[in-house]
């Protein structure tokens, strides 16, 4: 194997650690929100949950739309800096905010800058390789590895620092990370051999539409009970309209397949988003959070999702199986988590570990649902429908943060909720692996289907 096989195009790693830096400033921001609302700016544990969740559907589907944005009339290069700055003017206004006007335009400005900037930055890791090129796969593991690693380091320096010296601060680190990856991108750029194809649009109208667009989503969310009470029901909407519509270009036996893996990959996000609402109260009121005489702040339980990824996504990676067997992994892994949340919260002070097995069963869970269900949609997306079925994707992840915005309004405690989610995963598990759903496969056609398209 040649040199040129086993090395990476110039400015993969460089994007990697971009990748790395915004990362920092967007997972230490969530890792701090919920906590942060409830305590500081007197939200009610409801309220603060609905915000959060809209927020966090927020930046997934308005990736789509940034995506069509660089491509028409930004460029890449241009998204990536007009995003970046977006996002760092959003966590300093969080972290001066006084108002929540300022409050509110900080957040908005946070989901225009990632819409623009996350897609517009795999854009360019992707230019950078050939078509058929074996290390593009790769490169993008790379990508995903950086975003993770920044989530880890965001999670644990965020927590403690808004734990000992202020939330503010805590936020002010977050806008740091953000300002590196602004200063590595600016430097480096110039190096990395793509060209945009997009038309620009002048550079003032570019910026004032970013403007409208930050204070216009900030506005949307300043009114989240009202927005969110209409987003889901649109949301679902939209999805079932673009099913449809991909549905045109598919056998039934294909549309069919797809329609039960996003309803499967929506049902397990609203599990998993719990953990910066449901799950991040919860550890504050009830696990016993010290060790070896430090406490650990509630908002570090976020880097259990990232380190499992680092630690056990290499060795998944080389797992081969069906689509349908991995579906069936993914909710065996919910399940058992939240039985061991659920028999934390009938503990009196249970330690933290029940926090770090149960969340880290549910990020396994993730490594099982989520690339099967991307690779699976990819694949069956006819060649000319392939943006259209990724802002499907979008779709379905972004409706598992709405849902669960919706499963924290359920008002029973918390162990009736962990109880309810655990079985219901186990439910789940049982019937995909049950004769009868074997024997349905196989009438419809569904198990060549799945066999055809999965990795």
């Amino acid at each position: 194997m040649t040199q040129h096989t086993l090395s990476h195009p110039r400015g993969v790693i460089f994007l990697s650690l971009v990748q790395m830096w915004e990362s920092f400033s967007f997972f230490g921001m969530r890792a701090l929100l919920v906590l942060y609302l409830i305590s500081q700016l007197g939200f009610s544990a409801a309220q603060a949950f609905l915000l959060y969740t809209l927020y966090v559907a927020f930046v997934k589907v308005f990736a789509a739309l940034g995506g069509y944005v660089a491509d028409r009339f930004l460029g890449y290069k241009r998204a990536v800096l007009l995003g970046g700055v977006s996002i760092a003017i959003g966590h300093i206004l969080l972290t001066f905010s006084s108002t929540s006007f300022l409050f509110y335009l900080g957040l908005g400005s946070i989901v225009c800058g990632s819409a623009l900037f996350r897609v517009s930055l795999q854009a360019i890791l992707g230019l950078l390789y050939e078509k058929g090129d074996s290390r593009r796969e790769k490169g993008f593991t790379l990508l995903y590895v950086g975003m993770n690693l920044g989530g880890l380091l965001a999670a644990v320096l965020c927590g403690f620092v808004a734990h000992l010296y202020g939330w503010h601060v805590g936020f002010g680190l977050a806008a740091f990370g953000m300002v590196v990856s602004m200063v590595l991108f600016s430097c480096k750029i110039k190096t990395v051999l793509v060209s945009d194809i997009a038309k620009k649009a002048p550079l003032v109208i570019s910026l004032l539409a970013c403007i409208c667009a930050c204070a216009g989503v900030g506005t949307l969310l300043s009114y989240f009970q009202i927005v969110h009470s209409f987003a889901l029901p649109l949301g679902i909407l939209s999805l079932v309209l673009l099913l449809i519509k991909l549905g045109k270009s598919m056998t039934k036996q294909l549309l069919a397949a797809l329609a039960a893996a996003f309803f499967l990959l929506i049902s397990y996000f609203t599990a998993e988003e719990l953990w910066g609402s449901l799950l991040m109260v919860f550890s504050e009121m009830h696990i016993a959070r010290t060790v070896f005489g430090i406490e650990i702040p509630s908002a570090v339980i976020a880097a259990i999702n990232p380190l499992t990824i680092i630690l056990v996504g290499p060795f998944l990676g080389k797992f081969r199986s069906s689509l349908l067997v991995r579906l069936s992994l993914a909710f065996l892994c919910l399940s058992a988590a939240f039985f061991i949340l659920y028999v934390a919260s009938i503990l009196s002070s249970p330690s933290i570990l029940y926090l770090v097995f149960g969340l880290g069963s549910i990020a396994l869970g993730e490594l099982f649902i989520a690339p099967s269900v991307m690779s699976f949609a990819s694949k069956a997306a006819p060649k000319e429908r392939s943006g259209m079925m990724m802002g499907a994707t979008t779709l379905a992840f972004s409706m598992g943060s709405l849902l669960s915005g919706e499963v924290t309004k359920i008002s029973v405690n918390t162990s009736t909720i962990f109880l309810g989610i655990g079985s219901t995963a186990l439910g789940i598990f049982l019937v995909l692996l049950s004769g009868s759903v074997m024997k349905a496969f196989r009438k419809i056609e569904w198990k060549r289907t799945l066999q055809s398209v999965s990795e």
